[in-house]
């Protein structure tokens, strides 16, 4: 029978390690023989992959996710981060247990999940990053809408929560707002339209990625062509390329 000490022998003075080892050992998911290579050269960029591509997914792939199922729980940060790395590539499958990670009370673990998730993609991660855009830590909302501006799935039911970052407190959330809407392409036009009512911030940024989206914006002319002569500057900058970029001379 398998205990503490046969996965600290391979990870000595790691007890971070050790918990996932032997979680992943006890489940029957890999042997201490194959994992020993490995973890004689963790670190903290390498290992998660390094484990989740040492387990035989093929047939071990749901025992891994459910012997990982423990080590979210750890009362170590670092035990959670590590376990939502590795969920992060066992596939679609492990969403159910890295969607909620993104709520864990430690923001590098909220932010490891949803990089996970990026990874995972599909509808059932689109969901658990919107809800994500919700969270207090500049780091995790930036990082969510990266993960949203690449997975797609994106619907227009999706477009106002997303446009209204592009008034975040945080610059770089504001910009990447500005890029996941554009991502979305015509789904997103009805709601940047809303944003050209709105405050100065709103206002250039959703004329920037109106431009972005070109011809599909086109109902969004009217208030382009109001905003063009506006007192500030970047509004009247961006609002006068969306025009050319939306309705370019023929």
């Amino acid at each position: 029978m398998l205990t503490n000490i046969s996965a600290q022998r391979l990870v000595p003075d790691r007890s971070d390690v050790g918990t996932i080892l032997l979680a992943l050992l006890a489940a029957g998911c890999a042997d201490a023989g194959s994992l020993e290579p490995l973890a004689l050269d963790l670190d903290a960029d390498s290992a998660p992959a390094s484990l989740a591509n040492a387990l035989p997914l093929e047939t071990g792939g749901s025992a891994a996710i459910e012997a990982l199922r423990g080590p979210l729980t750890d009362a170590d940060w670092v035990v959670r981060a590590w376990a939502v790395a590795i969920l992060g590539r066992l596939g679609e499958q492990a969403t159910e247990l890295v969607g909620p990670a993104t709520e864990d009370p430690h923001e590098s673990v909220r932010v490891g999940a949803i990089e996970a998730l990026h990874r995972i993609s599909g509808s059932v991660s689109v969901t658990w990053l919107m809800r994500a855009l919700g969270d207090d830590a500049a780091r995790v909302r930036v990082r969510s809408l990266r993960a949203l501006a690449d997975v797609g799935a994106l619907t227009a039911d999706h477009a106002p929560q997303l446009v209204a970052l592009l008034g975040d407190t945080n610059r770089r959330a504001r910009r990447w707002a500005s890029i996941a809407a554009v991502s979305m392409g015509g789904s997103a036009v009805s709601a940047l339209e809303s944003a050209l009512h709105g405050d100065v911030e709103h206002r250039w940024r959703a004329a920037w990625a109106l431009g972005q989206i070109g011809p599909r914006a086109a109902s969004a002319l009217p208030r382009l062509r109001e905003l063009a002569a506006d007192a500030d500057e970047r509004v009247g900058t961006e609002s006068r390329a969306a025009i050319a970029a939306i309705e370019p001379e023929r």
